[in-house]
């Protein structure tokens, strides 16, 4: 076993389990990660099927060593609850785990999200997804697994080391690539950054309606009576392998119909849903964007990513009658001791603003913190 972690800032470290004592070694190793944490005091904390794999791990051996994680901000320990996430015709269930004062992301889950639209993905394994955008420094150091990994592990070669160390690495850069829309999107909606990408558009919008309603000090709309309506028609007329299949589609299909038609809520009387859409965000279609560490990230999801999100969620409001035409204000503040503490109301509005302009996350940047178990 072994501990491999990295920041935005090129810092990297790795903590080995000594073999030969393996019980002792694994109760220092769990301290020092708590530690480096507390030190390094990371804002995000990412890994690739964290919430599955690594977490749940680490939470079972720090119990049976009786070895606290208390690693919030104000001294809180890990807190976990089982959750369920649906991704088009997947659904997942995961223990979602949360920490005062830091957020968690997981590159599993991004990797999902990115392939509904994509579907190119062979597999969501850290090194398929890793290999799919040749983010690999070598296939075989990153390949290695099973008994190969162990028998590189007790013989402490340095080929165990470097896989370990490419593991957190390519975490970082799938983050880098996978996570820059979802940070805008978390200064536009009022979600923290852990949960504005587990959060369904439609939930998104409305939040961001309950919020405005709110600002007014106006009362929210009575929810609108359920009523059927006619989805998108599918049809096939034949069954076997098909072959030579074309694929198209057209770019915010559903939006561009209710700016043409003013298709909008009827009890909206404060939240102005037509000026909304009208006034969402036009950016280039393959802009660069900057993560959460403040760098640079490649063209895959970036401030266009999040423009599209507000643009096509918007048009669920017609269809979900559980769903009201407001909003309400979570406030946050970067370095609070909670996640999502209070700052100011103006503050955020120009915050969201700024990010629908240029993308532009400068003032906002993060220490990101990978653990690889």
């Amino acid at each position: 076993m072994s501990i491999a972690l990295s920041d935005n800032t090129g810092w990297e470290e790795l903590i080995v389990v000594d073999p030969n004592n393996v019980e002792e070694s694994e109760r220092n190793a769990l301290r020092r990660l708590t530690a480096l944490i507390k030190e390094r005091d990371p804002d995000v904390i990412e890994g690739h099927d964290l919430f599955r794999v690594h977490l749940p791990l680490l939470v079972a051996r720090a119990k049976k060593l009786k070895t606290k994680l208390d690693w919030g901000r104000s001294g809180g320990f890990l807190r976990s609850r089982p959750s369920r996430l649906q991704i088009a015709e997947k659904t997942i269930d995961y223990p979602k785990f949360t920490i005062d004062g830091r957020h968690f992301v997981d590159t599993f889950l991004l990797a999902q999200f990115y392939d509904v639209g994509m579907r190119s993905l062979a597999g969501f394994e850290r090194t398929d997804v890793a290999r799919h955008f040749d983010l690999c420094d070598s296939d075989q150091v990153s390949g290695l697994t099973g008994k190969e990994l162990q028998r590189a592990y007790l013989s402490d070669s340095e080929m165990f080391q470097r896989r370990a160390l490419c593991g957190v690495r390519e975490t970082r850069a799938l983050s880098d690539l996978l996570s820059p829309s979802y940070f805008i999107q978390a200064q536009i909606f009022p979600y923290n950054y852990q949960d504005v990408i587990v959060r369904g558009n439609a939930t998104r919008i409305n939040a961001l309606f309950l919020r405005e309603y709110f600002r007014q000090r106006h009362s929210i709309p009575e929810l609108p009576m359920p009523r059927a309506f006619e989805g998108g028609y599918t049809d096939i007329f034949f069954t076997g392998v098909a072959r030579n299949v074309w694929h198209c589609d057209v770019a915010s299909l559903y939006p561009s119909i209710m700016l043409q038609f003013d298709c909008f809520p009827a009890t909206d009387r404060a939240a102005n849903l037509s000026a909304f859409t009208h006034g969402s965000p036009q950016l280039p279609a393959r802009s660069q964007s900057k993560n959460a560490g403040g760098t640079r990230s490649r063209e895959t999801t970036s401030p266009p990513g999040a423009a599209k999100h507000v643009q096509d969620s918007a048009q669920q409001l017609l269809r979900l009658p559980r769903i009201r035409a407001g909003t309400f204000r979570r406030l946050r503040r970067r370095r609070a001791c909670h996640a999502d503490r209070a700052r100011s109301a103006e503050e955020d509005d120009r915050l969201a603003q700024r990010a629908w302009r240029a993308g532009d996350r400068g003032r906002y940047r993060r220490n990101l913190f990978r653990a690889a178990a």
